[in-house]
């Protein structure tokens, strides 16, 4: 079903092997809380392998493993842990300073951005949606969510972390145009 690749499943892993060991050890000292926090710089990387519950762990990785293996392929493993981090820290950052004062936890942010750099890679990919029994290209699925989080911004008050998706989207919008026009190698 999913096409495998080393970096992504070393991603994965971490995402599953961080999320079983905070089960076990429940500690919030890794979560995005605070600047004032000594740990703050390290937590806008361990952040990204927290997750809420098993529905959040489920659907960040059910994502990530739709669209990653593309970006690996096309950017390389090295990148690609680079990019999923650098989406999870702007992502991060958005968040904390647009909407503060609560932890932050999850690789939602870094999972936007590598479904926007996929997205850019290949916009007339179709997918399939749980509900939805036809296929749907991958840019009007995500110009669509986009526009949905970036709305839910301002106007939701749900315990998510929609600056941190916009973030993410951001930033793997910007990975994606700066290889394009050859401005990183």
């Amino acid at each position: 079903m999913f096409k495998s690749t080393p970096v992504v499943k070393s991603i994965f892993y971490a995402n599953l092997f961080v999320f079983l060991v905070s089960i076990i050890f429940p500690n919030t000292i890794f979560g995005l809380f605070s600047l004032q926090d000594p740990r703050f710089f390290y937590q806008l990387i361990t952040y990204q392998f927290l997750h809420a519950g098993i529905l959040h762990i489920f659907f960040n990785m059910l994502v990530f493993l739709s669209f990653a293996p593309t970006v690996e392929e096309v950017y390389g493993g090295r990148k690609m842990w680079i990019y999923y981090l650098l989406c999870g820290v702007f992502g991060g950052l958005l968040h904390y300073f647009l909407a503060p004062g609560s932890q932050l936890v999850g690789a939602s942010a870094a999972i936007w951005g590598i479904m926007v750099i996929f997205t850019l890679l290949d916009p007339d990919s179709e997918v399939f949606l749980f509900f939805i029994p036809i296929p749907i290209k991958i840019k009007y699925i995500t110009s669509i969510a986009f526009l949905f989080e970036l709305a839910s911004c301002f106007s939701q008050n749900d315990n998510v972390s929609h600056f941190g998706h916009v973030g993410g989207a951001l930033t793997g919008a910007s990975i994606f145009l700066l290889n394009k026009y050859k401005i990183i190698k």
